[in-house]
């Protein structure tokens, strides 16, 4: 049906389970870790945007109530002269386990890894997937122990999207990107 469509699959998603942690993790030096306001979905579509190549805004409006982000904290922003925060690195809960992560920087992404996990309920899985082009990514949640459960398509259609597959590090769901 998707080869009738003119879909092709132009990368493999690789989730990587984890179970629940009973900690809260720590920002990283230099960050603020905060729930999501209405004010935000504007940086976090733009965001989102550059790093999926896919325009998720209504998805990102849609589930900002349950999310996260981290950004520049007070102590990065001084020597930046604007005085306002810049918005490093997000997380969308769609459900118990699936979750929309956009982070370019990797202790950024550990870091929300970490809340995701923390904020499950007992008995819960998260899921956390990375492209096939995302092999460090990949490497560092192994180090962390979190094995390889399953891989999922990433379907385009028409013209290849300009995206950052290693920015990636949680998709809504597999359907939903």
């Amino acid at each position: 049906m998707y080869d009738r469509l003119g879909f092709r699959e132009q990368t493999r998603y690789h989730m990587h389970p984890a179970d629940p942690l009973d900690a809260a993790p720590v920002h990283p030096p230099g960050s603020s870790l905060r729930q999501i306001r209405t004010t935000d979905i504007d940086a976090i579509a733009v965001l989102d945007r550059h790093v999926s190549g896919e325009d998720r805004r209504p998805l990102i409006e849609r589930f900002a109530a349950s999310g996260w982000l981290l950004e520049d904290g007070p102590d990065a922003r001084m020597g930046a002269g604007s005085g306002e925060p810049s918005l490093r690195a997000f997380l969308c809960r769609h459900s118990a386990g699936n979750a929309a992560l956009i982070a370019p920087r990797p202790e950024d992404a550990l870091c929300l890894l970490d809340l995701h996990r923390h904020l499950l309920p007992q008995g819960g899985r998260a899921g956390r997937g990375s492209s096939r082009r995302t092999r460090a990514g990949r490497r560092l949640l192994a180090e962390r122990g979190r094995a390889e459960w399953r891989t999922f398509p990433r379907m385009v259609r028409g013209p290849e999207p300009e995206w950052l597959p290693a920015a990636i590090w949680g998709q809504f769901n597999h359907a939903m990107g």
